[in-house]
């Protein structure tokens, strides 16, 4: 597929993913800034994977709430928030050492 055909895609799936989860994208830096308002430190690649994974539980949780604003549900939202949080429920247990 020529790149021209496959941005003119692209620019499709961003239109209708817009108007699935709005502007959600800009939410998502205050949500990260209250949850941590005094920063966060990372340091090793274990803190780099848990922060990654509890990331994109916020992100799915930023999504819901633009359907729950607009009085829809979102299924694969909170499906994928259960996945996300049963690895970073493994995460937290291998660096407990369990």
């Amino acid at each position: 597929m020529k790149a021209e055909k496959r941005l003119i895609q692209l620019a499709k799936l961003k239109k209708d993913k817009g108007k699935e989860y709005g502007d959600s994208y800009k939410r998502h830096g205050a949500v990260m800034a209250g949850l941590f308002p005094h920063g966060i430190c990372l340091e090793t690649a274990d803190d780099f994977n848990r922060f990654a994974v509890y990331d994109l539980m916020v992100v799915k949780m930023v999504r819901y709430s633009v359907a729950f604003e607009n009085n829809r549900t979102s299924p694969d939202s909170l499906d994928d928030l259960s996945v996300y949080a049963a690895i970073l429920q493994e995460l937290d247990s291998e660096k407990e050492g369990e």
